[in-house]
């Protein structure tokens, strides 16, 4: 390492580099440099081979005065402004927090995860104690690290005590991107969470933000030493809240101050005689927020990571909770929020929405709580750094529209803001649903001027940006994430916003900010030396320098701008004082050296010493950011083969075509009457002169990078063609082409397109003579492409071609017999200089009758059969003509009239066939029939065309008389229109017969077959008459067994004597019988009833029981029967038409009649037990038992009466049990009997 001391009286050498620094003026400086060390100092050289070779410069080296100008020697670009929340070191404490209980009375501790994102994949490690995990997580998720409890969590029993090891310590591999985190503590309808500030942007000073207590948790702060031996003081007013302050020996230890009292407002700073920065926690371990005179019970903890004092801003957007709810149809939490503003510097004006201004002190705030919740946007001005924090209400308080069962989501939680001038433009966030979060929202603010560039994850956001009330020039969004999936978002704009993430669920909620960038330690950017532009990244032959602003004055700077760099050392380096938020800063200038001309990261350490002044021992900050050098495009053009019409496709091929932002081609062809730019990968352009040209191509990447390439293009014509054609041509007539080859011969072409003029063209592939019509007069404008075999074409010039009406015409005619004259007739009038010519085709012609004439119209007679072509050709005075040729058909005269006649009955068809003597191969041209020529001479049938056959049909009309009578029928034969002949005959029509036939009824299927009678002939003409149809037999009976069921057509034919038939029909309908079925024979026991069930089909049917003795009805499908003795009922079944029979026999036993008593003393009387009626039940069961149920007699049958006897031995006199069974579907009798001795 070569460490470089520099007095102060060489500085204005490194602020004149600093200010004037270009490879230019390389030779210049490097004498200046030596020059100006000389005049310095002439004090003796010394060196030292150490590891470490210290030289002070110009009082002591000349040659280290050229090190120093080498180092000074190198342009450089920008990257960073302030901190983000971005980092890759972060400490979290796990404070004290108010248990709670699941619903099923379990103990609720709470839990603290740590929850990890970026933009970018990364790596890393989370500790605590003893335990330690590392982590990776990939871009735009999430990776959750659960934190062991017995490690972090600091019992209520723990505070006011400094706690070894007990902080959360999240590092970044070293390496990786930057991360973000967040830290969200949650048990039961516990949760809090915050956003979780990077090491760099911690600081020595902070002001402590908190709520009230409410007689269940405390107000806490938590102190993280990030440093070994961190002192800090916790400041009431005067009052040091920890006397002597806390001293915190080594890095992780913990401390956790408590108190009943409102800690908001504390300061909590580093000890004068420390230079430490430190991580500081507020908030409580439970809270209730109510509004005005609601009462409330729901506790949540506030757990928030306070900013540095230097990260504190001037002007704060506030934006209310969302109302809207997915999980209810009503507006919720329209009670709004309550909020805190803390002051940080005595004297302090706070203007809150344009209202008087207010003011503090140092640790003074003001509340919302004085005047009630806020339920619109709010806005808050100071003109000394303040702290602001927003506040959710208890649930129970939050809705004023609905009441508890409908309230909606809410509870107790505490974000404290970031300042309007500390935004962010492009953030990853991640948002929590644990412990039993239901509702996650982003709240937005944003200029008004850029809303429309706001982006979700790429996407515009469904709803939309609402105008800011109290601040103008600024719009917000509430954004609800139940429309997006997952759980990590990346929020982006064109400018910076400020943004928070919070959620609700059911009396439980937690709130934190999304993302910030903070006013950290340093700020180190890169600037361009020719527009003094910040810029977050150079191309390697970019001119730029550093520019490293701190918030102190350092003594001396010690920096290494590249890894593979020596580290040089400044003291008392020269700055410039600015203003940064109404604080001093200083920027100091470092300069772009040697390293930065090689593409990649370069990472720069910068280690700046405080000043005596700020604390009471001398210490450094160490400064790291990564700088990257960006390469410079390396452009490729390809320039393909000069196509046709002397076209050239360009084509970018330029490595790394995703990196391509943008790119400019100069085809060099400014005159050529074109576009000669164009910005696509691949580019065409097409040059109309020949010439050398000078193509570039300028590439600028994604990273803003630019270079550009030249190549150069050599175009030369093609040679011309050209073609012959005749110079007059007619309409729709053939008009020949033909091409004339170039006289280089350097051609060779293989294509010839024919362009006509006329929208026709042709291609093709060899020379030969080209034919084409053109369907109108007119002059064409005809060219000719010919393809060589490069594959370009040549250009014939335009010729014109001049195209004559052709006349146009047509002419009729009719055939005609042989020696009949044909006559021919042009079909309208001739132009004037037009001539018609006639050509008959006639072999046979003579000069009497020639075959050629000319005229318009003309005759010719053929005095022979067959056809004959004849031509009419129509000419005009430009030489063009139409020839009209068609065939004439001349016939003979062979035929021989007659026809015959069938059925000439009077008012039906009558059939007439045509015999007449045909010649084969005669043409007929149409016959016509007149079938009665005296009465209507004129009346006629014709048929063009016809079968010359038939039968032909007509029927003559019946007269009223209806008497026989004659008729003259004539015949007539066409072969042409001229040339017909006739045949007339005469014949007897006879009368027809007349027809009646009357109804027939309607017939049972099982009827008789009956004689049919109801047809006749009316007007007495004799023949015979029958009938016909289906069930009718040869004897004219109807049989309706035969015919089946249904209806039927019976018709009744008659034939007169002169054989002119007639009919007439009639329908029948054969009905169906009823079908029955009748039960099987019944048996009863006299007074019993029984229901008779026959089985009936039919439709329309009536019932008839035959005799009607014992019935309920007779005249029913299913009376009920009591007969007295045994009878045959007969049921018959009518439809009306048709009836059914059928028999049921019911078989009345007597009813069983036992004796109660009798004497079975071998006296003749009554000796037996008698039953009477039995004998009508042969399977009867009789039994009889004594007083104990000892079974005496048992028969089946009763055919031995019981004798008085058991066991062949008398029973005594006294009384007995009978039972009688009688059998299947009869009652059982039981009773007593009385035996007597």
């Amino acid at each position: 390492m070569l460490n470089i001391d520099l007095p102060p009286d060489c500085y204005f050498i490194i602020q004149f580099y600093n200010y004037n620094f270009t490879p230019k003026f390389f030779l210049t400086r490097f004498f200046l440099t030596l020059f100006l060390i000389c005049l310095i100092s002439m004090k003796r050289l010394l060196f030292s081979y150490k590891k470490n070779v210290a030289i002070s410069l110009c009082h002591r080296n000349f040659l280290l005065g050229l090190l120093f100008f080498l180092m000074l020697s190198f342009p450089v670009k920008s990257f960073s402004q302030t901190s983000s929340n971005e980092g890759s070191e972060f400490w979290v404490a796990f404070p004290t927090h108010e248990h709670d209980y699941y619903p099923d009375g379990t103990l609720g501790l709470p839990n603290l995860s740590i929850f990890i994102t970026g933009s970018q994949s990364s790596s890393g490690k989370v500790s605590v104690g003893s335990f330690s995990q590392s982590f990776t997580v990939n871009a735009s998720n999430v990776t959750e690290v659960k934190i062991p409890r017995d490690e972090a969590y600091i019992d209520i029993s723990e505070s006011d005590k400094t706690l070894t090891n007990k902080a959360i310590h999240i590092t970044v591999d070293p390496g990786k991107p930057k991360i973000v985190v967040y830290a969200h503590i949650f048990a039961a309808q516990r949760s809090a969470a915050s956003l979780i500030i990077p090491s760099e942007a911690l600081g020595k000073s902070y002001t402590s933000v908190n709520f009230k207590s409410t007689g269940v948790g405390k107000n806490y702060i938590v102190l993280v030493a990030t440093q070994p031996n961190t002192k800090i003081h916790l400041l009431k007013g005067n009052t040091d809240l920890v006397p002597g302050g806390v001293t915190l020996p080594k890095v992780n230890d913990v401390y956790e101050f408590t108190s009943e009292d409102d800690l908001t407002g504390t300061r909590v700073v580093s000890d004068v005689s420390e230079c430490t920065s430190f991580a500081v926690f507020s908030g409580t371990s439970g809270s209730l927020i109510s509004n005005g005179s609601c009462v409330t019970k729901t506790i949540d903890p506030l757990f928030q990571q306070c900013y540095p004092t230097k990260s504190l801003g001037y002007n704060y957007g506030l934006v209310p909770f969302s109302t809207q709810s997915t999980h209810f149809n009503h507006p919720v939490r329209t009670a709004g929020y309550h909020f805190r503003v803390v002051a940080t510097e005595d004297g302090t004006h706070l203007t809150i929405n344009r209202a008087p201004a207010i003011t503090l002190n140092a640790g003074d705030f003001y509340s919302s709580e004085l005047t009630g919740a806020v339920n619109s946007d709010s806005f808050i001005k100071a003109d000394k750094p303040i702290s602001v924090a927003q506040y959710a209400l208890s649930q129970s308080c939050s809705n004023q529209l609905a009441d508890n069962n409908t309230v909606g989501y809410s509870d107790p939680d505490m974000v404290i803001l970031n300042p309007i001038e500390y935004n962010i433009s492009n953030i990853t966030i991640f948002s929590s649903s644990r412990e039993n979060i239901r509702e996650q929202y982003v709240n937005i603010l944003i200029k008004t001027a850029v809303a429309a560039s706001f982006r979700i994850n790429g996407q515009k956001p469904a709803a939309a940006f609402k105008t800011m009330k109290n601040l103008a020039g600024y719009s917000y969004l509430q954004l609800d994430l139940s429309n997006y999936s997952g759980s990590t978002f990346n929020l982006k704009a064109d400018e910076g916003f400020n943004a928070i993430a919070y959620g609700f669920g059911n009396v439980e909620s937690y709130a934190y900010s999304a993302g910030t960038n903070l006013a950290g330690n340093h700020s180190l950017v890169a600037v361009r030396r020719a527009d003094n532009t910040v810029i977050d990244s150079a191309c390697v032959n970019d001119d730029y320098f550093f520019r490293l602003t701190l918030p102190y004055i350092s003594t001396k700077i010690a920096w290494q701008m590249d890894a593979n760099e020596l580290t040089y050392y400044a003291i008392n380096p020269p700055f410039t004082e600015i203003r940064q938020n109404g604080k001093p800063a200083y920027e100091y200038m470092l300069p772009r050296t040697a390293a930065y001309d090689i593409a990649g990261v370069h990472h720069i350490h910068i280690v700046p010493q405080y000043p005596l002044s700020e604390c009471s021992n001398s210490a450094t900050q160490d400064i790291s950011e990564d700088f990257k050098v960006n390469d410079l495009p390396d452009v490729k053009i390809f320039a393909g083969e000069i196509e046709c019409q002397n076209t050239v496709t360009f084509e970018d091929k330029t490595p790394l075509q995703k990196n391509i932002k943008q790119r400019i081609w100069d085809f060099g062809d400014p005159t050529g009457g074109g576009n000669n730019t164009a910005t696509s990968q691949i580019a065409k352009h097409t040059y109309t002169r020949n010439g050398t040209y000078p193509v570039s191509l300028t590439v600028i990447n994604t990273s803003g990078c630019e270079s550009t390439k030249s190549v150069r293009v050599v175009i030369t014509g093609n040679p011309s063609v050209g073609f012959n054609t005749a110079p007059v041509n007619c309409v729709n007539k053939p008009v020949l082409f033909t091409y004339t080859e170039p006289a280089s011969g350097a051609l060779k072409p293989i294509v010839w397109k024919w362009l006509f003029g006329d929208g026709d063209s042709t291609i093709s592939r060899q020379n030969e003579q080209i034919y084409h019509s053109y369907k109108s007069a007119g002059v064409y404008q005809a060219r000719l492409v010919v393809i060589g075999e490069t594959g370009c074409p040549a250009y014939s010039e335009f010729k014109e071609v001049s195209v004559a009406k052709t006349p146009t015409g047509d002419f009729d005619f009719k055939d005609v017999c042989a020696g009949n004259a044909a006559n021919f007739s042009y079909k309208g009038t001739p132009a004037n200089d037009e001539k018609v010519t006639w050509d008959f085709g006639d072999s046979h012609s003579t000069s009497q009758n020639p075959n050629v004439t000319v005229s318009p119209q003309a005759s010719h007679v053929y005095t022979l059969p067959g056809s004959y072509p004849v031509s009419m050709t129509i000419s005009s005075l430009s030489g063009c003509e139409t020839r009209i040729v068609k065939t004439i058909h001349i016939y003979n005269t062979a035929v021989t009239p007659n026809f015959s006649v069938e059925n000439s009955c009077i008012g039906q068809k009558v059939s007439f066939k045509n015999t007449s003597g045909i010649e084969s191969n005669t043409h007929i041209e149409k016959i016509e029939w007149y079938f009665d020529t005296e009465l209507n001479p004129d009346k006629k049938e014709t048929y063009i065309y016809p079968d010359i056959n038939g039968p032909y049909f007509h029927t003559f009309p019946a007269s009223a008389a209806s008497l026989d009578k004659k008729v003259t029928v004539k015949l007539r034969i066409f072969v042409t229109d001229d040339c017909f002949y006739d045949v007339s005959k005469t014949f007897k029509l006879s009368t027809s017969p007349t027809i009646s036939f009357d109804p027939i009824g309607d017939i049972c299927e099982n009827a008789a077959p009956i004689q049919l009678t109801q047809g006749k002939e009316t007007s007495g003409l004799e023949g015979r008459g029958y009938y016909s149809g289906e069930g009718v037999t040869t004897d004219n009976f109807f049989d309706p067994m035969k015919a089946g069921i249904g209806s039927h057509l019976l018709t009744y034919n008659f034939i007169s004597n002169d054989g002119c038939p007639n009919f007439a029909s009639r329908q029948i309908t054969v009905i169906s019988e009823p079908v029955l079925t009748m039960p099987a024979a019944i048996t009863i026991t006299q007074g019993e009833s029984v229901t008779l069930k026959p089985i009936v089909s039919g439709s329309a049917l009536t019932f008839k029981w035959q005799p009607s003795d014992g019935l309920n009805y007779d005249n029913i499908a299913a009376p009920v029967a009591r007969p007295t003795q045994n009878t045959i009922y007969t049921l018959t079944v009518s439809n009306g038409l048709c009836e059914s029979q059928s028999t049921v026999s019911i078989t009345v036993f007597k009813a069983i009649k036992p004796v109660n008593t009798f004497t079975p003393n071998a006296d003749g009387v009554n000796d037996l037990w008698t039953i009477e009626n039995i004998e009508n039940y042969p399977q009867a069961i009789v039994q009889i038992f004594n007083r104990y149920g000892t079974e005496l007699f048992h028969s089946i049958g009763y055919t031995r009466p019981w004798n008085g006897r058991y066991n062949d031995q008398e029973v005594p006199a006294g009384v007995y049990y009978y039972l009688i069974v009688p059998g299947k579907n009869h009652e059982k009798i039981a009773g007593y009997l009385t035996l007597l001795r």
